[in-house]
């Protein structure tokens, strides 16, 4: 049985259906190669579209043996197929804000890449638009963020950035107010909180949390009220689907659509 430290390695495949459709369908990665071991289900409807967009696009697609398959999965549940995929392209800072987004979410200090794919495919079903990443980020971890996300880290712009100063500055000068979660003495209910569009919407892992620089240069800072006296944060997974579902609830849906 694979332990936690294999499945969060760095990984340069994608593995099921679901995670290589999306990357072909975002073209968010070059697919390099496809490999399918014996069990895979070559009659099922998403891989043999797999196998017919490859050959389309003169990707190889090769058979591959069970320890070859073992050894670059992270999971049983990857029907038998994997890809091998580049790194994540990324716009840069400049050209996502361009885009006009009303919501753009970062994803800070999250401890495992779970959390991480988890929190993004709720952020991207709510409507969210972009999500920034800072210098590390899980998105590394090819093979457990897409399938985590059901695919969302493709499917969603991205941009990277280096310094916090400069991206703070970059959001401020194109209209951008910052709202972190953060259960500080200063916060506001989630509830209560005035925001305005367009955001960009901080959310901390549960240990590490969001960085002093940020929080201080934040103009919103907004907390999860809760139903009773609980002195434990939620997982960023669950922060992220009770805050982006509210936010679309109560801005009649922030999406681009």
């Amino acid at each position: 049985m694979k332990n936690e430290a294999f499945k969060e390695r760095d990984s340069s495949y994608a593995e099921g259906a679901l995670s290589i459709n999306a990357v072909f369908d975002s073209g968010s990665r070059e697919i390099k190669e496809i490999f399918i071991a014996s069990g895979a289900k070559v009659e099922d409807i998403n891989i043999h579209r797999i196998i017919v967009k490859a050959k389309q696009l003169n990707i190889p697609v090769n058979c591959c043996s069970d320890e070859f398959y073992e050894e670059h999965s992270t999971a049983k549940t990857g029907g038998g197929i994997l890809a091998e995929v580049s790194d994540r392209k990324l716009y840069s800072l400049e050209e996502l804000l361009l885009k006009q987004h009303k919501l753009i979410f970062l994803l800070s200090g999250i401890e495992d890449p779970y959390n991480f794919g988890y929190s993004v495919r709720s952020l991207y079903a709510s409507g969210a638009g972009g999500m920034l990443l800072p210098p590390r980020s899980w998105m590394s971890a090819a093979g457990v963020c897409i399938r985590a996300s059901a695919g969302a880290t493709e499917l969603i712009d991205c941009a990277g950035y280096t310094d916090e100063k400069e991206l703070v500055f970059a959001l401020k000068s194109n209209g951008y107010s910052i709202v972190c979660a953060a259960e500080v003495k200063n916060s506001v209910s989630l509830y209560k909180a005035e925001i305005s569009f367009p955001c960009v919407l901080i959310i901390g892992g549960e240990k590490r949390g969001i960085s002093k620089a940020l929080i201080e240069n934040a103009d919103n800072i907004i907390r999860i009220p809760y139903g009773r006296s609980f002195n434990k944060s939620l997982t960023t997974s669950a922060a992220s689907a009770v805050i982006g579902f509210e936010f679309m609830r109560r801005f009649n849906g922030y999406s681009q659509k």
